[in-house]
């Protein structure tokens, strides 16, 4: 009766190795195989906006007073976008 055991778990043993082996190199190998051919590089885009902003300036009024004024001026600038772009060997 001991020996039967002893039988058993070793062709248990013997068929969990052989799975292994058996599984091992398809997992490998599915990744290997089937490399991307093409990888991603980041760019930089300069994108125009428009931003507001204040200034003061010199009035007068009908009596000769001079007081000061405030305005809004728009300034074009450029500003920096960086994007990811997939690039084929």
């Amino acid at each position: 009766m001991r020996t039967f055991f002893n039988i058993r778990s070793l062709w248990a043993a013997a068929v969990l190795a052989g799975m292994l082996v058996i599984a091992a190199p398809t997992v490998s190998a599915g990744d290997s195989c089937h490399a991307p051919c093409y990888y991603y590089k980041t760019i930089t885009v300069y994108k125009t906006v428009k931003k507001p902003y204040r200034y003061s300036y010199t009035k007068y009024s009908q009596c000769g007073q001079r007081y000061t004024a405030w305005a809004t001026g728009w300034k074009t600038v450029k500003v920096p976008v960086y994007k990811r772009v997939r690039v084929s060997h």
